[in-house]
């Protein structure tokens, strides 16, 4: 598999599952072991195994070739929203709040958090008046 640009425009013999393939030198799975190919029956970027893959993989016959064209505009429109795995592990987690740290944070709150604290009292419960205090 001779590579001259970052594209390679081949054909992957796989019985009923062969398929135009894109390989992408630039697409890092992050497993040295494996690849990434642009399946064209299939529509969609996958991840191969190297040791599998590499020995059902052909070039594209003189009959194919005019394939090219189409092979690498659909390889473009997919690509447009892929994320190869290796760049997801390397972005940092998004740190998610809660509703309480936003609203301390925020200071939207009505209580001062220096003022005495006042115990809740239902009119049920509420300590009736000594007559004495009067």
């Amino acid at each position: 598999m001779a590579t001259k640009s970052k594209l390679w425009c081949g054909f992957l013999e796989a019985g009923d599952k062969a398929s135009p393939v894109v390989r992408d030198s630039t697409l890092d799975t992050g497993n040295p072991a494996t690849v990434y190919l642009f399946n064209f029956k299939r529509s969609a970027i996958l991840e191969y195994r190297k040791t599998i893959v590499e020995e059902l993989l052909r070039e594209l016959t003189k009959d194919e070739e005019p394939l090219a064209a189409d092979l690498r505009k659909e390889y473009k429109r997919v690509r447009a929203g892929f994320t190869p795995r290796r760049e997801r592990q390397l972005r940092p987690p998004t740190r998610v709040r809660r509703a309480a740290q936003e609203t301390e944070e925020s200071g939207d709150d009505d209580f001062d958090d220096d003022a005495p604290t006042m115990p809740a009292f239902d009119d049920d419960s509420a300590p009736e008046a000594d007559p004495s205090d009067a």
